[in-house]
């Protein structure tokens, strides 16, 4: 499940295509003009139901990005990856029900415009 670090502060907007759900930041974003939204395709035949991402060598995800959203088989959402420190690289984990980690990759969210889940 999701546990929070006080040294990582996560923050993301996502706004699902299906509903047009949009949940707010919690920090200022990066200032550096480089597009951190990434397309998540979901084509995995199950529905994610949690999204995290974490800073690499950290040992914890932050809270679930999609709160009581979720991510219907066959259906797209634009996620904001921006914690207001600059970075790009994260590891990003998609969850299934029950808890099943569907995908989990490092991924660089400021080379990265769509993941195919």
């Amino acid at each position: 499940m999701a546990f929070s670090n006080s040294n990582f502060f996560v923050t993301a907007l996502i706004a699902l295509s299906v509903g047009g759900v949009a949940l707010p930041a919690q920090a200022d974003p990066s200032d550096d003009g480089i597009d951190r939204w990434v397309g998540i395709s979901n084509d995995t035949g199950r529905d994610i139901y949690h999204l995290y991402y974490a800073v690499p060598g950290h040992r914890y995800y932050g809270r679930d990005l999609l709160g009581a959203d979720v991510i219907s088989d066959g259906d797209d959402a634009s996620v904001l990856f921006d914690d207001g420190s600059g970075r790009c690289n994260y590891w990003v984990k998609a969850v299934g029900r029950g808890g099943r980690v569907i995908s989990e990759v490092a991924m660089n969210v400021c080379r990265t415009s769509t993941w195919e889940v």
